[in-house]
């Protein structure tokens, strides 16, 4: 049974915790790792979680998330309402708050980070062709003389269909 906080060194077992928050710090040597684990389990019961919450994220809208509350039993969770597709989902606190987590649909994203994404240049034609994947299937929505009108032609496509 591996627990945090508990590791073995030599023939003993050791049980940290540390608490910037509550500003305590302890480690004990102990001989047998049940004894390490009750003990660490003792500390977090009277301490908290050793994370703790810095900051109070209920209520707070961050990115396209709105934080509803946090997990029981694991403040490194949340349940939020994400502000883009309408869905309650529980997240990772600390990917949103460091921007890991945008809360954007990965077909969305994709769609934005990359200038041209449906488009392509046709050698026999010496034209461009922009085309868009509804439901997985492809929409041909036809060729053009330059890139520019092609990007232009998929951003409409994206408005049509995607908002």
């Amino acid at each position: 049974m591996k627990m945090k906080g508990v590791s073995k060194q030599g023939k003993y077992w050791i049980a940290r915790y540390k608490n910037k928050t509550k500003g305590v710090a302890f480690r004990k040597y102990l001989s047998t790792e049940q004894e390490a684990i009750e003990l660490r389990k003792n500390w977090e019961k009277e301490y908290g979680h050793p994370r703790g919450i810095y900051k109070d994220y209920r209520g707070k809208k961050i990115g396209n998330f709105l934080i509803i509350d946090y997990v029981p039993e694991n403040h490194e969770r949340v349940l939020v309402k994400n502000l883009i597709t309408n869905e309650f989902q529980e997240r990772n606190l600390y990917q949103i708050v460091n921007g890991r987590l945008t809360g954007i649909p990965s077909s969305i994203a994709n769609r934005e980070s990359h200038e041209g994404v449906g488009t392509s240049f046709n050698k026999s034609l010496n034209k461009w062709r922009a085309y868009i994947r509804i439901n997985g299937k492809t929409k041909h929505l036809g060729y053009f003389l330059t890139r520019e009108e092609a990007i232009a032609a998929r951003k409409t496509a994206e408005q049509k269909y995607f908002n």
